[in-house]
C-alpha cells in the first residue's frame, strides 16, 4: 500500500538530508519550488488531503516525492553546505560499481526467502556504544588539542624497538634513541599539543 507524506514534512526532510539551514526563508523557498513542480505535473490540485491539528494539508505519494527529490537534486545542492565535488566523486564510485543486471528481474519466492534469511543473519549494522564513546572522546579532545602526532609517535616506537633488539650499546646510547625513549615515557608532552600552544 502506497504511503503518503505532507509537503511540510517532505521539505523538512530535504533540509536535513541536504544540510540546508532550516530557516523560514529556506523552508519557504524550497516549499514553493516543490509546489510549482507538483503543479507542473498536475498533481497539486488533485492531491489527497488529511487533517493535521486544525488544518487541512495536502499529502502526496512517497513515490511522487521520491521522483521530485531526484528532479530537484542539483537545485537543492546549490543551497547545501555539502561539498559537491566530494559528493560527485562518491556518487561516481557508486554508479561505477552498480550492476544493472542485478535488478533486471523480480526475486523469485526462493530468492526472496534467501534474501530474508541473509538479512536475518546479517542485519544492518548499528552504531555501537564503543564507537559512540570513541567519537565523543575524539570530539572533546579535538576541541582543545591538535590531532595527536602519530607520525612522530610511530617513528619513536620504531627507533626504540630497533635499538633495543640490536643489543648494541653504541646504538642504544645514541641521542635519537634517548629522545625517542623520553618521548615514549612522556607521551602527553611529546605527542599532544594544546590548540593555544605556539611553536
Amino acid at each position: 500500500m502506497e504511503r503518503y507524506t505532507s509537503l511540510t514534512l517532505f521539505v523538512e526532510q530535504l533540509l536535513t538530508d541536504y544540510k540546508i539551514d532550516n530557516t523560514e526563508k529556506n523552508f519557504k523557498k524550497i516549499r514553493i519550488k516543490c509546489m510549482r513542480e507538483l503543479q507542473k505535473q498536475n498533481l497539486w490540485n488533485d492531491a489527497k488531503t488529511t487533517v493535521v491539528g486544525r488544518s487541512t494539508t495536502k499529502i502526496f505519494p512517497n513515490s511522487v516525492l521520491y521522483e521530485l527529490r531526484q528532479k530537484l537534486d542539483s537545485y537543492l545542492l546549490k543551497s547545501s553546505s555539502i561539498n559537491t565535488e566530494e559528493l560527485t566523486a562518491y556518487r561516481r564510485k557508486i554508479y561505477e560499481s552498480y550492476n544493472p543486471n542485478d535488478y533486471d528481474s523480480y526475486l523469485s519466492a526462493e530468492e526472496l526467502a534467501e534474501k530474508q534469511e541473509h538479512d536475518r543473519m546479517f542485519p544492518i549494522p548499528k552504531v555501537s556504544k564503543d564507537d559512540k564513546m570513541e567519537l565523543m572522546i575524539t570530539a572533546l579532545f579535538l576541541n582543545f588539542f591538535e590531532p595527536i602526532n602519530e607520525e612522530q609517535w610511530n617513528k619513536d616506537l620504531k627507533t626504540s624497538y630497533d635499538a633495543y633488539y640490536t643489543g648494541d650499546e653504541e646504538i642504544e646510547s645514541r641521542p635519537e634513541v634517548f629522545l625517542a625513549n623520553n618521548n615514549l615515557k612522556n607521551p602527553l608532552e611529546a605527542y599532544v599539543k594544546r590548540k593555544s600552544d605556539t611553536n
